[in-house]
């Protein structure tokens, strides 16, 4: 049995197959419940902030499309936490789609500039990418 770190879910080896099936048939998977709430309000909370900082840069924000934005995070607390980047659910389903060896490109967020508030998907929806040679994304959530 695999479980989070620091949480009472618990995930099975059936559950993270469905999860890596679903991130190969999909190109990306939803793992509910993954981070507690806690964490997800402090991501919010320094990611509102890093967005505002960034927003009154001069290239601060990497735009996408109309009022869309690409925001890489910083290495920096909250957004290097272990809870999250080395997380066993996570690094269970990644085992199961890169069967190479896979390399976190960086960490960041894709988001519209309002509907959600400033970082538009709601919080955690996409904080980080993984990448190998297949084209899936894995994108926890909370």
């Amino acid at each position: 049995m695999v479980q989070s770190i620091g949480r009472v879910n618990k995930y099975t080896d059936t559950d993270l197959n469905r999860f890596a099936e679903d991130l190969n048939r999909d190109g990306i998977c939803v793992i509910r419940g993954l981070f507690d709430q806690e964490l997800i309000s402090e991501w919010a909370k320094a990611f509102e902030n890093l967005f505002r900082e960034r927003q009154n840069q001069p290239g601060g924000l990497a735009p996408r499309e109309i009022a869309r934005y690409y925001l890489t995070l910083p290495w920096v607390s909250p957004f290097a936490n272990v809870e999250v980047f080395a997380n066993p659910v996570i690094m269970g389903v990644l085992e199961r789609v890169f069967f190479q060896e896979y390399v976190m490109v960086q960490l960041g967020v894709d988001s519209p500039s309002t509907r959600f508030g400033l970082s538009g998907n709601p919080p955690g929806l996409s904080p980080f990418v993984f990448r190998s040679n297949s084209n899936a994304t894995l994108r926890p959530c909370s």
